[in-house]
């Protein structure tokens, strides 16, 4: 390279290359769209302790497909209930999770879960998630 400020083509581009060095930087606005998080959840209580439901949720984050979600519980005892659910979309394929979800008290839930199971047993699949929460009601 016979000049240093003559870097056009040679690695990346000259002037991307000379505006990260602060040499020739260029001033601007730009707009984009702050990480959010939509969602629509119908939740269903079908009687005898079975609840069920559907969620359609988008986020704002690269690489993020539209994703829905079904799934359903059971009431055991006055307590716990327990959980699973089927997914598509997101950052990944198809996903077969589980919950389950005990109150201490009045006002604490604590909540364990995993959201593809298939990622416990099966070598070969990708991605693999285990949530636990702690929640508190006032």
């Amino acid at each position: 390279v016979d000049d240093l400020f003559d870097l056009d083509g040679v690695l990346s581009d000259g002037e991307q290359l000379l505006d990260t060095f602060g040499l020739r930087y260029t001033t601007g606005s730009f707009r984009t769209l702050l990480p959010f998080r939509l969602a629509l959840n119908m939740d269903f209580t079908l009687g005898n302790g079975w609840y069920t439901g559907f969620l359609v949720q988008q986020v704002n984050l690269p690489g993020f497909a539209p994703q829905f979600t079904a799934y359903g519980a059971k009431r055991l005892g006055e307590r716990t209930l327990l959980g699973g659910e089927l997914t598509a979309g997101g950052f990944g394929s198809v996903r077969l999770g589980s919950r389950v979800r005990h109150r201490f008290g009045e006002r604490l839930w604590a909540t364990l879960g995993c959201s593809h199971l298939p990622g416990l047993v099966v070598e070969r699949t990708r991605g693999f998630g285990l949530q636990a929460g702690l929640t508190i009601g006032f």
